[in-house]
């Protein structure tokens, strides 16, 4: 189970955050001036920084922060990327029916995006979830059926062999997901509780950098239910989703789909998500990619023996 903070403490977490990542930054780049004009010599002045520390920062893509009734959320110079990718899922998903009444419309910004202000889920709303998760799984079994191999780029994948991902793996995958159907209605793709907020004590979702107009929200009910698990035991999800899980057994029953095979669908759709998410391949750290060749030849074995 999610661990969940208290709403207020929540959000005061965050505010507190964003405004010292703010300050922080300021000040730092206050000390770097006065070092370039003042202090040629590095011992000379006692920052309260390192170059380390500073570039921890900087690295992160996004910092939120609250003001009133607004939420902003600011993009360092390393998420240019996901602010246009997070926007223009936004659009994308407020055109569709399937999800326009949980979308809350973001405004760009120069360096950031803005959109109403939720309060975060709690443990009491956890049923409100559940409902809301079912009711959307109802919805998309009214959906027509298609080759799952649509729900995912392709090439996209082909691409990371350059970085060490196994094109075998992939190839294998790719062969058997021509053979498996699911409805598609579009996909939020980062589907989970830390993605939801309450507005007026209705459930929206929210960060739609990967949204994918050809997915399923079938990879997302996986994914809803895979990150509780993983977050339970403060693992990868692509160990968790190795499990045999009592959700995706009653999944894979009303689908009429093997659980291997959704597993499998799944993790695709999850790498490829999770790739479009940097600027260039070649950043994609090293020991993700062996989490992605490991969870891809597990599955591709359990297939073999089904």
């Amino acid at each position: 189970m999610t661990n969940f903070k208290n709403p207020k403490q929540h959000v005061k977490d965050s505010f507190d955050w964003g405004l010292y990542s703010w300050f922080y930054n300021y000040l730092t780049s206050q000390n770097w001036q006065n070092f370039l004009t003042r202090f040629p010599d590095l011992y000379l002045l006692p920052m309260p920084f390192t170059f380390n520390s500073l570039s921890m920062i900087l690295r992160c893509y996004s910092y939120i922060f609250h003001w009133r009734n607004t939420t902003y959320k600011l993009f360092t110079p390393f998420g240019g990327l996901i602010k246009n990718a997070e926007l223009i899922g936004n659009r994308k998903a407020l055109q569709t029916s399937f999800w326009s009444d949980k979308v809350i419309q973001v405004s760009p910004y120069p360096l950031s995006l803005a959109m109403v202000k939720g309060i975060p889920i709690a443990e009491p709303n956890l049923e409100q979830v559940e409902r809301f998760i079912s009711k959307k799984l109802e919805e998309t079994l009214k959906y027509e059926s298609q080759k799952a191999n649509i729900t995912y780029n392709y090439q996209k994948l082909q691409r990371l062999g350059k970085q060490g991902l196994d094109l075998r793996l992939i190839e294998a995958c790719h062969k058997v997901m021509q053979q498996v159907e699911l409805p598609i209605t579009s996909a939020h793709g980062d589907l989970h509780i830390e993605n939801m907020i309450l507005v007026d004590q209705e459930i929206k979702l929210i960060d739609w950098s990967m949204y994918n107009c050809k997915g399923s929200f079938i990879t997302d009910y996986i994914h809803f239910y895979n990150f509780m698990e993983a977050v339970k035991h403060n693992e990868s999800w692509t160990i968790a989703i190795l499990k045999d899980q009592d959700y995706l057994f009653l999944l894979a029953k009303r689908l009429n789909i093997a659980p291997v095979l959704l597993k499998t669908i799944y993790t695709l759709n999850r790498i490829a998500g999770e790739a479009g998410q940097y600027p260039r391949t070649n950043l994609l750290p090293t020991n993700q990619i062996a989490k992605y060749n490991s969870v891809l030849t597990h599955l591709l074995t359990s297939i073999k023996q089904n």
